[in-house]
């Protein structure tokens, strides 16, 4: 199977770092697909309950669970996995068109943001 960014790092002394086998990247992919979904049905399950008990402090209280585990896994996903991971061991930043860490930066700041106002202790 071709990869289309295994010839652009040729002369890069990083290269050893590459996965070259196919059934690895079909892997790691499908894993991530896989983190992805969870984190997103996590943060959805948890904005219903959130949503339905939003008169209800102490059952509301309760239902941040699922969005605080969701939210914080998709910060693992995209700051760890992507731009720890995939930038800076993989270099994906060297990359013009397999690069991103822009789109990563976004999400965890996104994930981030929410995650912290998620954490904020509810008035009484």
């Amino acid at each position: 199977m071709y990869c289309p960014w295994i010839p652009l790092l040729r002369s890069n002394k990083g290269t050893w770092r590459a996965i070259t086998s196919p059934t690895i990247r079909h892997v790691f992919y499908i894993g991530i697909i896989l983190a992805e979904a969870v984190a997103a049905f996590l943060c959805w399950k948890g904005a219903i309950g959130l949503f339905k008990n939003r008169n209800d402090l102490s059952s509301f209280k309760a239902h941040k669970t699922p969005a605080i585990y969701g939210l914080t896994l998709g910060v693992l996903i995209w700051f760890v996995g992507f731009i720890a991971i995939g930038g800076e061991w993989f270099l994906m930043w060297q990359s013009t068109q397999w690069n991103g860490i822009e789109v990563a930066s976004c999400i965890v700041t996104v994930c981030g943001v929410t995650l912290l106002y998620l954490l904020m202790p509810d008035g009484e």
